[in-house]
């Protein structure tokens, strides 16, 4: 009989923890980042995030984009899934693109809010709420229009530094409008 009780714990044990880098059937979180396009859910730590749409303009909100540059738009939508309340910003979606002259990749933040709908600086999701917002980001011209908008997971370590976690990216062709 208790050859029986310990294997039945070790089960709900087991199926209650995410394997090494297995999934957490509670919140979706995979370990090690990962890779996907408009409209795939990714499963961050702390929430999931999804890129609804993105395209590149030459005007957004009504300014026209600076000579030699181009806006890029991202709709995302963001979903808590953490058990507390957590605090957001504006430049947690990065947009990088490579860099046609050095074939490096670069990465630029979104532009702060000057309309209702892009990410406001600083906001706040409850456990389980989920808000959408547009990113606007203005890059280069260059000819290319591939783009990921990446997320980076910062963890505060034990000397109240930053740790880097894992990084999620969507990748995405913004055609203009």
């Amino acid at each position: 009989m208790k050859k029986i009780l310990c294997l039945l714990l070790a089960l709900a044990l087991g199926l209650s923890l995410p394997a090494c880098g297995g999934v957490d059937r509670r919140t979706g979180y995979q370990p090690g980042g990962g890779r996907g396009q408009i409209g795939d859910v990714m499963h961050t730590y702390w929430f999931d995030f999804t890129v609804t749409d993105a395209y590149s303009a030459q005007e957004y909100g009504g300014y026209p984009v600076d000579e030699g540059c181009r806006f890029v738009v991202a709709s995302i939508t963001v979903t808590n899934t953490f058990p507390q309340t957590l605090t957001m910003w504006d430049t947690d979606f990065a947009l990088e693109w490579k860099d046609p002259d050095s074939g490096d990749y670069v990465y630029d933040v979104p532009l702060m809010a000057y309309t209702d709908g892009m990410f406001p600086e600083e906001y706040t999701l409850e456990v389980a709420e989920t808000a959408s917002y547009e990113a606007v980001y203005m890059v280069p011209a260059v000819e290319s229009l591939d783009y990921d908008v990446s997320f980076l997971e910062l963890f505060e370590n034990e000397d109240g530094g930053e740790e880097r976690g894992d990084t999620y990216y969507v990748s995405f062709t913004a055609q203009e409008r």
